[in-house]
């Protein structure tokens, strides 16, 4: 049991908490204090440490907030950025397609790809163009980058597009450079093979590839691809890899033109 006359430990502590401050901010007592005075100066001193305390989590309150507000604005800053290259890509895309359009005397109706079918495991465009644009079957279809396909199905107000990378697919081509003349087929995959390339013709890798309209399908001139691999010659003809130029995947809009 406590004995009267002795403040608690805890009291203790706290009044030399409050002296120490008060010493250290008024500097030391000049005259003896009194009990009550003591107390006074302590809870002085207490309240000071707690406006202190007070204002300190404020201040971190007020921060808190600003870290806040600038995350928000970089957050909207990367928004507007993603958007900006959307919008300057689309356009980039729209000026290509306007520009092939005007170049090719040939055109018929231009169309966005809405999708890719499931038939052919996905070697076949939907566009948004069809009967009613003008839009015929075998029509060549083609891309800013080059020539993408034929028409497969016309529909009313939409058509499938036979990519060129399908198995079923076959253009004849003339290389630019050395005029060696050829047909483009599809694989099922990435690349299309080069057919009827003499053992002795000269084909450099990377030479452009473009419809020389002996088929009576494809208006000539049109880019196709360019030469991917040479191989060796298999009897009277090179094993000869291509691969497109216009990147059937990527393609969003397209042109239709008539032979």
């Amino acid at each position: 049991m406590a004995k009267r006359g002795f403040l608690p430990p805890l009291l203790l502590t706290l009044l030399s908490v409050a002296l120490m401050t008060y010493q250290s901010s008024h500097g030391p007592l000049r005259t003896p204090l009194g009990p009550g005075g003591v107390l006074y100066e302590a809870s002085q001193a207490l309240g000071r440490a707690a406006q202190a305390v007070a204002g300190f989590k404020e201040m971190l309150l007020l921060r808190q907030r600003e870290l806040q507000a600038l995350r928000r604005q970089v957050e909207e800053l990367k928004a507007q950025s993603i958007t900006l290259r959307v919008l300057q890509e689309e356009n980039r895309r729209l000026r290509e397609l306007l520009e092939l359009k005007e170049l090719s005397p040939g055109y018929v109706a231009s169309a966005n790809v809405l999708g890719r079918s499931l038939e052919r495991f996905g070697h076949v465009l939907v566009i948004d163009a069809g009967r009613s644009q003008g839009v015929r079957k075998d029509m060549a279809v083609v891309a800013p980058g080059g020539l993408v396909g034929k028409v497969l199905k016309v529909q009313e107000q939409h058509s499938h597009v036979l990519l060129l990378t399908d198995i079923r697919f076959s253009v004849a081509v003339r290389a630019s450079s050395s005029g060696l003349e050829a047909v483009l087929s599809g694989t099922g995959g990435r690349d299309c093979v080069l057919k009827y390339v003499p053992a002795e013709a000269e084909l450099r890798e990377g030479e452009v590839l473009l419809s020389s309209g002996l088929d009576g399908l494809f208006p000539p001139g049109l880019k196709v691809g360019y030469v991917a691999h040479v191989g060796r010659a298999q009897g009277l003809f090179r094993q000869v890899r291509a691969r497109p130029l216009a990147e059937p995947m990527r393609v969003r809009e397209v042109l239709g033109l008539r032979p």
